[in-house]
């Protein structure tokens, strides 16, 4: 298993926390505190995404790709939005929630399943 997998897998690992502790803490009635977890999640995609590019040279760019990025960005900023109010909106929750669910799923696919279907 190379380095690039080990990395793949802890960010599976840490986006399925990330996004459980989040439900957890809504459930708890902690919302702020929901929404700064649920914006872990992007910041952490962003952050190993950019890294890996940033070490991998020159690489072409696909719509597809780009746009994940950019649903992270836009996760990224709704949460930050929703932590900056007095009373964050559950909607705003629930809906960057449902952005980190769908990309664990994804990261979970490519890191665990890629190989057999």
């Amino acid at each position: 298993m190379g380095t690039a997998e080990i990395v793949q897998r802890l960010v599976t690992f840490a986006t399925a926390s990330a996004a459980i502790a989040a439900v957890v803490a809504y459930i708890r009635g902690h919302r702020v505190a929901a929404l700064a977890l649920n914006g872990v999640c992007p910041l952490l995609i962003i952050g190993v995404g950019g890294l890996s590019v940033a070490l991998a040279g020159p690489l072409r760019f696909t719509l597809v790709g780009v746009l994940f990025f950019v649903f992270q960005a836009l996760a990224f900023v709704a949460s930050a939005i929703g932590t900056s109010r007095r009373s964050p909106n559950a909607a705003l929750f629930w809906i960057v929630w449902a952005v980190n669910i769908l990309t664990f799923v994804f990261f979970a696919y490519l890191t665990f399943f890629f190989h057999i279907f």
